[in-house]
């Protein structure tokens, strides 16, 4: 039987070498369509001698990853103190182009999360394939 990755998915995410309290993020999965748009917008093909070559935007990739799978924290802070995750502030409607209408985090809980979109756009990726010890067939 074959087993695929659920669309309403959310699961705990904090990096292994936090102190307690850990900060918690709730990262969700992508649709199949939203997935594709960001694969295929942050990334340029070229051909060159007739060879194709492939650029990606890392950096854009992910932060779109960010936007769209983080669905909220908990054990933030900054200088200030801590940032509470409140979704009407830090959830919005956005209009993604050949997509349609998604929830994403607004531009001021994306700057908050700037300094980890590598680390959290790579743990939504990967909650997005199937590891191999879930996949039958």
């Amino acid at each position: 039987m074959l087993i695929t990755v659920d669309p309403n998915e959310v699961r705990e995410y904090s990096f292994p070498e936090d102190t307690d309290p850990k900060t918690v993020f709730l990262l969700g999965t992508l649709d199949a369509r939203l997935m594709e748009h960001i694969n295929e917008t942050t990334q340029e093909t070229t051909v060159v001698n007739g060879k194709e070559h492939v650029k990606v935007q890392p950096s854009k990739r992910f932060m779109e990853y960010v936007r769209f799978g983080i669905k909220g924290w908990r054990n933030l802070a900054n200088k200030a103190g801590k940032v509470e995750f409140d979704a009407p502030k830090h959830i919005q409607t956005i209009n993604v182009p050949e997509v349609g209408e998604r929830r994403g985090l607004s531009d001021d809980a994306l700057d908050t999360l700037k300094p980890y979109f590598t680390r959290l756009g790579t743990a939504i990726w990967q909650l997005n394939m199937l590891p191999p010890e879930e996949a039958k067939n």
